[in-house]
């Protein structure tokens, strides 16, 4: 996320606050990490990078199903969320 991305407030605001989603998020097993590239970050850089990406938001769930990673669209929906954290092995 970044102060100066307007989608990322709209993720945000719509579907990572969403209840739903916060409760999911906040289950013992999950571990919920965000970065703040509002002042490009090196470190933030590369891992954009490694999953081919040159630009934010991005995000992507991890799990014992998808230890490799699942890429989540720019946009976010809380179905799509839902469904990409099953996928990856959420209970």
């Amino acid at each position: 996320t970044a102060e100066w991305c307007v989608t990322c407030a709209v993720n945000k605001s719509l579907v990572l606050n969403d209840p739903k989603i916060t409760n999911l998020l906040s289950q013992p097993d999950v571990i919920a990490m965000r970065a703040d590239w509002t002042k490009q970050d090196p470190k933030i850089t590369d891992f954009l990078q490694k999953y081919d990406r040159y630009g934010i938001p991005f995000n992507i769930v991890f799990g014992p199903n998808s230890p490799e990673g699942i890429p989540l669209p720019e946009v976010l929906s809380i179905s799509g969320v839902e469904e990409v954290l099953q996928k990856a092995g959420l209970k």
